[in-house]
């Protein structure tokens, strides 16, 4: 099954993508769509503090 990925998913459609998957393994880790490994702590944080910086970005850029 060929699937179109989009930035955003509401959460039914997340939900609708997941359903039927196999549960996650102990070494099953996010990977970015630039390849970057999300396998530790400190990373989880660098991508929360990114992703936070583009929001602001974008609403600073909205409340133009």
């Amino acid at each position: 099954m060929t699937v179109a990925l989009k930035d955003r998913y509401t959460a039914e459609e997340a939900e609708a993508l997941s359903r039927g998957l196999p549960s996650a393994t102990s070494d099953d880790v996010s990977i970015t769509r630039d390849g970057v490994r999300i396998d530790s702590k400190e990373k989880v944080l660098a991508l929360i503090a990114q992703h936070a910086e583009w929001l602001a970005a974008e609403q600073a850029t909205a409340a133009r």
